[in-house]
C-alpha cells in the first residue's frame, strides 16, 4: 500500500511538472512574440535592440514604432521579474503603441507617452510595481529627443571626437507616483554616432569582487570598436557583461546609430 501511494503521489507531483513546464514554455513563445529582436536599417538612423530574460520569462520591453515626427525606440524595464512582470510589460507595450495614435505635436509626443503610461500602470499592476522607462524619438536633421523615466542614463558617444557623454533626466518612474510630470529634452546627433540604452540587468551586475559593470563597461565595449555592426556590437556588450559576473536580472539593449543628419 505504501509502495502504491509512493509512486502515485509521485506521478502527480510529475503531472504537475509537465503542466507549469508547458505553461511557462507557453509564456516564452508569448514573451519572443511582444519582444522580438529589432533591427531596421532607414536613411537617417539604424536602429537594433533586444532582451535577454534571466528566466523563461522577463519584464523587459524593447521596441520601435514608426511615427511621422521620427520614429520612437524605447526601453521599458518593470520592477522584478518571471510571469508577473511579463505579463504587465505586455500590457505596457499594448498601452504605448496606443498611447502614439493621439494627436500631438512633435515636442510633445514624448512626454505625453510618459503621462498616458503613468496613469494607465496604476489600474493593471499590483501596489509595490513600476516600470523604468527610456525612449527616444529619432527626427530628421540629426535631432533626437530623449525622455526618462526612472531610468539609468542614455550613453551618448560622438563618433567625431571620440567623447561619450551622459543623457538624464530625473523624473519618477512609471506608475509609481500619482501626477507625476515628465518632460523631453533634445540633443543633435551627427552620422557615425551612437545612442547605448541599457537596462539595470546589464549596468548591475557584479564581478565577484561586487564591482558593478557600469556605464563604464559600456563605454569600454563601444570604445574598442566604435564602427563595429550593431548586432556585433551587442553581442561584445552582452559578452562582457556575462565576463563580467552572473545574470540575476532581465537584460535589454537598445543601440542606435546616426547614419545621416540631412
Amino acid at each position: 500500500f505504501s509502495y502504491i501511494c509512493f509512486f502515485s503521489f509521485i506521478r502527480k507531483l510529475a503531472v504537475e511538472a509537465t503542466r507549469i513546464q508547458n505553461e511557462l514554455d507557453l509564456a516564452h513563445g508569448i514573451q519572443q512574440t511582444l519582444v522580438p529582436l529589432i533591427h531596421r536599417v532607414g536613411p537617417l538612423y539604424e536602429v537594433y535592440g533586444l532582451t535577454r530574460p534571466s528566466e523563461r520569462v522577463g519584464g523587459d520591453l524593447v521596441d520601435l514604432i514608426p511615427s511621422r515626427d521620427g520614429d520612437i525606440a524605447y526601453v521599458a524595464d518593470v520592477a522584478g521579474h518571471g510571469l508577473q512582470a511579463g505579463i504587465l510589460m505586455g500590457m505596457l507595450k499594448a498601452a504605448a503603441r496606443t498611447a502614439l495614435l493621439e494627436p500631438s505635436s512633435a515636442s510633445e509626443r514624448l512626454p505625453l507617452l510618459l503621462d498616458r503610461l503613468d496613469n494607465v500602470l496604476p489600474a493593471v499592476k499590483e501596489s509595490h510595481m513600476y516600470a523604468a522607462f527610456a525612449a527616444l524619438q529619432l527626427a530628421p536633421q540629426g535631432r533626437v529627443r530623449h525622455a526618462l523615466a526612472g531610468h539609468p542614463p542614455v550613453l551618448h558617444y560622438c563618433h567625431a571626437n571620440g567623447t561619450f557623454c551622459e543623457l538624464s533626466l530625473e523624473q519618477f518612474p512609471l506608475g509609481l507616483v500619482q501626477h507625476a510630470q515628465f518632460a523631453a529634452m533634445e540633443i543633435d546627433v551627427q552620422p557615425g554616432d551612437l545612442l547605448v540604452i541599457a537596462t539595470d540587468g546589464i549596468l548591475e551586475t557584479s564581478s565577484p569582487q561586487e564591482q558593478e559593470f557600469g556605464t563604464e563597461g559600456l563605454r569600454n565595449c563601444v570604445e574598442s570598436n566604435p564602427r563595429a555592426p550593431l548586432p556585433q556590437l551587442a553581442a561584445n556588450i552582452l559578452a562582457a557583461a556575462a565576463k563580467w559576473g552572473k545574470q540575476q536580472d532581465d537584460q535589454t539593449l537598445l543601440i542606435v546609430r546616426c547614419i545621416s543628419n540631412e
